[in-house]
């Protein structure tokens, strides 16, 4: 998203957009009269490198719903993409304003409707000419989260849709979590928050990738929905918004719950860290063996950590890293552990009995699994673990690595591989028989499962 910005700040920072300019380019755009007497008006932003008539069927549909009593103004913004918003989009949104109240003079409500990169430039002419806002495939970063100005959706001073798709590949619909702590649970009339799960980026449009997209390696993630479905689904939400039912409630209901539920994933951290170790030692006849994780905030000393046997408790160390990098806003789980040869060469443990050591492969299909209510779906494919062997550089390449997330949108497959590091039998003692692993957590797993499946 920042690359947009930035793309769209190269092209246009030495243009002027003069009245005369505006004028133009509300002539160019593209108007819809509503068939019966107009009660709404609707101010349409487009995504980066969209046209105006990209949105022509959902505006049709959304029309549909509200007895088509609904004006919309498509702009066409084209290549005068309002990238410095109090000289451009506040003026496009004043005069667009004023065009819809000259086509239909007792107009009073005139909402500002944006997708994606058309949502952001929306916000500030919305709070100021309109009397709301809808944004499709984009939040207002009420926590500053992402890379573009903070704007509290708590604190804005108009209504405000915020519909994010699950399967969006553009705007991962977890930005939620941050739009939730904002307003909690008590201004869903006036400040809704809705996720739909088989909603990707490009069917809030006209579902057609645009040049932009490619040339800055953009990917939407598929949906095995019709287009006309999911403006189906869309148009009845924002219908819902611009009539103040009730019953978008309930969808915002769902909604939260879906987050929160994510949310709570990862609350027994500590608990799936030590039975991961217990796993790895697997012993036999429900034999007990002592663990005690640690997670480390702090990603240096987590590196320099070691685990370690101490009075027969096994000492497990965690750490949750960021995936951002990878395009995924939940963490996966790197967790430093004890061998099973080495768990039973202490003398607390000598002489048990065990069965084969879980590999990570093995803790990322039951980690995934659990938040299936049957068995997961047959195109994952869980791969052989990435070993790195007991070589001098060994520590340094699994450290640089990440856990293997790949979904092949022609074969509708998803694999996932976990790189793995054991010391063995190092001649080094403090280094002699530790395994470390980088798997799944359950909150990654549910974004996938959100994402592609």
């Amino acid at each position: 998203m920042l690359l947009i910005l930035v793309l769209l700040g190269v092209v246009n920072a030495l243009q002027t957009i003069t009245h005369y300019g505006v004028s133009r380019l509300i002539e160019k755009s593209v108007y819809i009269k509503s068939r019966n007497e107009c009660t709404y008006g609707v101010i349409m932003y487009p995504g980066a490198g969209k046209r105006g008539e990209s949105y022509i069927g959902l505006c049709n549909k959304i029309s549909e719903r509200m007895n088509d009593s609904v004006s919309f103004l498509l702009l066409d913004l084209n290549s005068m993409s309002p990238f410095e918003v109090d000289r451009f989009s506040n003026r496009i949104g004043k005069y667009s304003v004023e065009y819809m109240k000259e086509q239909n003079s007792d107009l009073e409500n005139i909402y500002f409707m944006g997708h994606s990169a058309g949502a952001y430039f929306a916000i500030s002419p919305a709070e100021r000419y309109g009397s709301g806002l809808i944004q499709l495939g984009s939040v207002l970063n009420s926590k500053g989260v992402l890379p573009w100005k903070k704007k509290s959706l708590k604190r804005y001073k108009r209504p405000v849709l915020t519909y994010l798709g699950g399967k969006d590949g553009y705007i991962n619909y977890l930005n939620s979590v941050q739009e939730f702590e904002s307003v909690g649970m008590d201004l869903v009339v006036d400040k809704p928050i809705i996720v739909d799960d088989d909603i990707n980026h490009l069917m809030m449009g006209d579902n057609k990738e645009t040049d932009i997209a490619k040339f800055l390696g953009k990917k939407d993630n598929p949906s095995e929905l019709p287009l006309e479905l999911a403006h189906d689904k869309i148009s009845s939400r924002i219908a819902m918004f611009l009539n103040k039912d009730d019953r978008l409630i309930m969808d915002m209901v769902r909604s939260h719950k879906k987050i929160s539920n994510y949310l709570a994933l990862n609350d027994n951290i500590n608990d799936i860290c030590e039975n991961i170790q217990r796993k790895v030692v697997n012993s036999k006849d429900g034999y007990e063996v002592k663990v005690d994780n640690v997670i480390y905030e702090n990603k240096y000393d987590f590196i320099i950590s070691k685990p370690e046997i101490s009075k027969g408790v096994i000492r497990v160390n965690s750490f949750l890293k960021s995936m951002k990098c990878r395009g995924y806003l939940s963490s996966s789980l790197v967790i430093k552990m004890k061998t099973q040869e080495s768990v039973m060469e202490d003398d607390a443990y000598r002489g048990m009995e065990v069965y084969d050591s879980w590999s990570a492969k093995d803790i990322n299909r039951e980690i995934f699994e659990s938040i299936f209510i049957e068995s997961c779906p047959v195109n994952i494919v869980f791969e052989e673990d990435r070993i790195y062997s007991n070589e001098i550089d060994s520590s340094l390449k699994w450290l640089k690595s990440d856990i293997e997330i790949d979904f092949d949108k022609k074969e509708n497959v998803l694999r996932v591989r976990s790189p793995v590091l054991n010391t063995g039998n190092n001649k080094v003692a403090a280094f002699n028989g530790m395994l470390y692993m980088k798997l799944l957590t359950p909150q990654l797993a549910e974004e996938i499962k959100t994402l592609y499946l």
